[in-house]
């Protein structure tokens, strides 16, 4: 195994010293923050852009679809 300059973390001397050098993994996934989310308030904008607004809902309606689409192709967890 080869040593790089990303084994060193050089990054961190510019760091804050109020700013841990590691964080630990988060106790709940993207996809469960997301949910909540979706759930707490279904009609608050998720994304924004300009004048145009997809809600929390169809967003995850969408990426509901989207993962069926992917299903019926044969793209399983993991691929």
């Amino acid at each position: 195994m080869s040593f790089s300059s990303y084994d060193s973390k050089p990054w961190l001397a510019r760091y804050a010293d109020y700013v841990p050098e590691e964080l630990p993994p988060p106790e709940k996934s993207m996809v469960d923050l997301f949910e909540a989310s979706a759930s707490r308030a279904p009609e608050q904008d998720a994304i924004r852009y300009f004048d145009a607004a997809v809600s929390f809902r169809e967003l995850n309606d969408l990426a509901d679809r989207f993962c069926a689409l992917l299903a019926s192709r044969g793209i399983e967890k993991g691929d």
